[in-house]
């Protein structure tokens, strides 16, 4: 495992604070690998996120620490972001709590310049995965997934918590069709970021348009990505790109469905707005037009 290929991942048994036992690779991103791991005490099963940016870090000799390739402070900067994530996973769990419906937070160790979120590890397949082998998914088997996931959407947001990065890849599946949010590495917390405006962040057809030009974000950010989701699931494909419905691409009709495909789709348009004023006011107000297609 510790080839070239892969000289930068921490080796096997790689023991960190408090007595976590690195493993295998789950994943990878730009700024972060992800490891099965064990905790010694009692032998918990857990994720371990380790902020690792590889545009900016390298391996020391030791091949544990950090080290940057160039430029400390900003190396030092999205450190502090990436400590942000594990604050704001946290505070999903805090009274009220959200529970099940967010991967859980249970340890942050900073050391060896770096950082490392500890989360359980889930059993399950991301929607990423679904939708690999299954073109569209039933309107049916949307909502098994999609109505918990509204209850802990309105959730989050009653904390001022808004994801903005929701996507099929951070939502697993897990027992019964209970969903899952995870990778908060672009939540903002409303309550404490004051102005919710930056410069552009995110890409790819999952993100808001507002993301993308660097505007003003809420929780309604978070229902343009899920009407792309759903769109994704009902249709097949995924919506237009933001720049080409700008110029007046539209979004693809049902060819034909049940009366719940309907409802979803029209929730879907709602959500897909380009204008952030003009999609639902919260999770709660969705849930309830879905009341009557929810099914027993």
């Amino acid at each position: 495992m510790h080839d070239d290929a892969a000289s930068h991942y921490l080796r096997p048994f790689t023991v960190l604070e408090r007595g976590y036992v690195i493993g295998r690779v789950l994943g990878e991103g730009s700024f972060a690998i992800v490891y099965a791991a064990i905790r010694e005490t009692d032998s918990l099963p857990c994720a371990i996120k380790e902020y690792y940016p590889n545009a900016l870090a390298k391996r020391g000799v030791d091949g544990i620490t950090i080290n940057p390739k160039r430029n400390q402070d900003l190396l030092d900067s999205w450190k502090k972001r990436f400590i942000q994530e594990a604050t704001l996973l946290r505070r999903c769990y805090e009274a009220p709590s959200i529970e099940s419906g967010v991967v859980r937070y249970l340890d942050l160790i900073v050391q060896n310049n770096s950082a490392y979120l500890v989360m359980e590890r889930l059993e399950g397949n991301t929607l990423t995965k679904l939708l690999r082998t299954h073109r569209t998914l039933s309107a049916e088997s949307i909502c098994l997934w999609l109505r918990p996931f509204l209850e802990t959407l309105q959730k989050l947001h009653d904390k001022q918590i808004y994801h903005r990065d929701i996507s099929p890849s951070n939502i697993i599946l897990c027992a019964n069709n209970r969903p899952v949010l995870m990778d908060f590495g672009l939540a903002r917390e409303g309550a404490r970021d004051e102005l919710l405006k930056s410069s552009a962040i995110g890409r790819g057809t999952f993100i808001a348009p507002e993301q993308l030009t660097g505007g003003y974000c809420d929780h309604r950010t978070d229902f343009y990505s899920l009407g792309a989701i759903i769109y994704r699931c009902l249709l097949g494909h995924t919506p237009p790109q933001i720049e080409a419905r700008r110029q007046g691409a539209s979004l693809s009709p049902l060819i034909q469905g049940s009366k719940t495909a309907q409802a979803l789709q029209k929730i879907a348009e709602h959500c897909l707005q380009l204008d952030i004023k003009k999609r639902p006011k919260n999770a709660a107000a969705i849930s309830a037009t879905l009341a009557p297609y929810w099914g027993d």
